[in-house]
């Protein structure tokens, strides 16, 4: 994540969501995921298919999703990410969860980049002016008009989320919505065993490797669906990396190894300063496979 925000061009939660169905309806498949975001926006003055492709597609939606990171991957390889995945699946399984996820990722997003939240409660004695001035200065645009921008956009997307409120006098934070969310980014509700068990099951549900080296950026969706479909909690992908630092490397029953990236990659796992790519658990003899 960038400290200096670009402008987001496509910033409705609704919209987002609809993109990320289709690519995750095709993918690994470009082109039927460019014609699939097609058909949701058509209300637009595009006069062809490769008009759309650039000024839609490449131009607003891609860079958007990407910079949220909810999708990884490029051209044909182009797919959800585990928070791109969990947004989606977990409205399958009931509004309210789904909602608690969209709070708790956006929450996320904006502790690590923007810091509106934080800023907003410690502010609320100001006006709602005085409060826009404050965070569109904060920004490091190339000029005032653009922060002014940035600042807009990603107020709209918290404003989706619940995470705050706005008046026209005023500027609030939702405190319900708020804490619910700090408590799903919270690492220390989640069990170690738990997750030991979800994170091995997972690992040996994948054997499109005969030699058992899985990619982390997998097993972070498949854990984290876990955890929403039995368990109706929340693991977004920091939160899952936080957990993995935690388990031991090594123990009576497993060794685990972490395979480094040859190349530049996008979603690496980073442990003790160097960055890993994929997973390899090699299960003791007469070790157990939950850990």
């Amino acid at each position: 994540m960038s400290n200096k925000p670009p402008v987001l061009k496509e910033y409705r939660i609704q919209k987002l969501i609809e993109c990320l169905n289709c690519i995750d309806k095709y993918q690994m498949n470009r082109d039927r995921q460019r014609d699939c975001i097609y058909q949701i926006y058509q209300n637009k003055k595009i006069h062809s298919l490769e008009s759309f492709d650039k000024a839609v597609f490449r131009g607003m939606v891609i860079p958007s999703l990407r910079y949220l990171g909810l999708i990884i991957g490029f051209s044909d390889t182009i797919r959800l990410s585990s928070n791109g995945k969990i947004m989606i699946e977990s409205l399958k399984i009931n509004a309210e969860l789904h909602k608690r996820v969209i709070c708790a990722i956006f929450l996320k997003i904006d502790q690590e980049i923007f810091h509106f939240v934080e800023k907003i409660n410690k502010n609320q004695f100001l006006n709602k002016n005085e409060i826009f001035k404050l965070l569109s200065t904060d920004l490091k645009g190339p000029s005032e008009k653009q922060n002014y921008e940035r600042m807009k956009k990603w107020i709209t997307i918290l404003k989706e989320t619940g995470l705050i409120i706005e008046t026209p006098e005023k500027i609030s934070i939702d405190f319900e919505n708020y804490n619910k969310s700090l408590n799903d980014l919270d690492v220390k509700k989640i069990q170690e065993r738990t997750f030991k068990n979800y994170l091995f099951e997972s690992y040996w549900n994948f054997d499109e490797d005969k030699s058992g080296i899985v990619d982390i950026s997998k097993l972070r969706t498949s854990v984290a669906l876990k955890y929403l479909e039995r368990n109706n909690q929340i693991i977004t992908e920091n939160k899952f990396d936080d957990l993995l630092r935690e388990v031991p490397l090594s123990s009576d029953n497993y060794i685990i190894s972490l395979g480094r990236s040859m190349g530049a990659e996008e979603k690496l796992y980073k442990s003790k300063d160097n960055y890993f790519k994929t997973i390899h658990i090699k299960f003791l003899k007469g070790g157990e496979k939950n850990g």
